[in-house]
């Protein structure tokens, strides 16, 4: 079975960026990219300490 390392997921929103961050906290060893056309978005997840850039 391959593991999975990296995810990349299109949208920072109501689902994508809480979807994330719940992946990243149970699962250290996966690189997650979250990307988002919304600076406003992507900055408020920052500010909340959530994801580095």
């Amino acid at each position: 079975m391959k593991r999975i390392n990296r995810i990349c997921c299109i949208g920072a929103g109501y689902v994508g960026g809480p979807t994330m961050s719940v992946i990243v906290q149970r699962n250290p060893h996966i690189q997650v990219t979250v990307v988002d056309l919304n600076q406003e978005r992507m900055a408020a997840w920052k500010y909340a300490d959530i994801v580095s850039f």
